[in-house]
């Protein structure tokens, strides 16, 4: 795939065949099949367009914006610049940290994973990880909708491998009651360890080979990230650069550590929701909500009837709604967090109810 030139290549294997593991569509011969995001019809609203500027000049905001209404792109706008020094304007290739959006992929490979092996998310932590505190009562759903009671005390902050970060993460989860839901990310440093002990592979092999090489995809770590020519700089609510070392972001194994773009994301979003990656049956199981909770498998079901997801990470924070169908979406990656307003968060919503006007 080369999606810098907006092209999402389409390969069709006629003898492709698809066998039922739990739940999971699992392919026996490699098929990747995308629609080209550049045959896809395109059809601008002006309306829309003059909102979105209005909005991001009134919040000083700064990203790449893509809206998708009838399953047809009519927005597909860059605001503000990714470098600081000097102000290079943001196109709309550029490219950005995914944060806590990571998690959604990482449940999807829990899922094939897990039905590889025969298991469900029934199984608990002590079938892989026996040492862990509770083992023994908290399961896979629990861990996939954050309500396990586990909790990272500490993070490491040195520059580590794979498996010495998820060591030390392992050494450091405990439970902690809470009398209501809390987004605890420790969930899914479970999770990404468990994925290393089912497949025998580290989490990074085993997410390329799914995403970027059998589907087509294109998420990248953070070192090739910053050397891609549409990497992004993070900037505070300031302006100011976001400094900070790489180890921040290559701690998140599973939980927030790759980059890509907006169309990058879309074309994933549209596979997911529409069966290509999981069955039907097996996602509205990898999506269903822990008792009166809203959150499941890094998606938030909102009252309206979309799904929300949203991650924060050194300034870049990326925002996404979208309809369960994934025909009405809006993307809005950011490179300028804005934690205290909530602009960000508040332009994909304002963009959404324009979109399904």
């Amino acid at each position: 795939m080369n999606q810098r030139k907006l092209m999402i290549s389409a390969v069709v294997l006629a003898t492709s065949v698809m066998t039922m593991v739990g739940g999971v569509a699992r392919p026996v011969v490699a098929a990747t099949h995308h629609v080209s995001w550049a045959k896809k019809p395109f059809s601008h609203d002006p309306a829309m367009a003059d909102l979105a500027k209005r909005t991001v000049a009134k919040n000083k905001l700064s990203g790449s914006l893509l809206v998708v209404r009838d399953s047809k792109p009519v927005l597909y706008q860059a605001y503000g610049h990714t470098l600081t020094t000097p102000n290079q304007a943001l196109n709309v290739q550029s490219e950005y940290e995914m944060a806590s959006i990571q998690k959604n992929l990482t449940a999807i490979m829990l899922m094939r994973a897990l039905a590889d092996h025969h298991l469900t998310l029934d199984t608990t932590v002590s079938h892989f990880l026996p040492s862990l505190p509770n083992a023994k009562k908290i399961t896979m759903r629990q861990l996939l909708t954050m309500t396990s009671n586990y909790h990272l005390t500490k993070v490491s902050k040195e520059d580590l491998d794979e498996q010495a970060y998820l060591n030390f993460d392992m050494q450091h989860i405990q439970i902690k009651q809470t009398p209501k839901w809390r987004y605890e990310a420790g969930n899914y440093d479970v999770i990404a360890m468990i994925l290393r002990q089912l497949q025998g592979k580290s989490y990074d092999d085993q997410f390329n080979a799914l995403y970027n090489q059998h589907q087509g995809y294109n998420f990248q770590g953070y070192d090739a990230f910053t050397k891609s020519p549409y990497y992004t700089e993070s900037q505070k609510e300031t302006g100011q650069h976001y400094a900070g070392p790489a180890m921040i972001y290559n701690r998140e194994i599973g939980t927030g550590a790759k980059a890509t773009s907006v169309v990058n994301m879309y074309e994933f979003l549209e596979d997911e929701l529409h069966g290509k990656l999981l069955s039907k049956t097996a996602w509205q199981n990898m999506t269903k909500t822990n008792g009166n909770e809203q959150y499941a498998s890094g998606l938030y079901h909102q009252a309206d009837g979309s799904l929300y997801l949203h991650g924060l990470i050194q300034g870049y924070e990326p925002t996404i709604k979208t309809s369960r169908d994934g025909h009405t979406m809006v993307i809005w990656f950011s490179n300028r967090m804005t934690q205290k307003t909530h602009a960000n968060v508040a332009f994909a919503q304002l963009m959404f109810r324009a979109a399904t006007e």
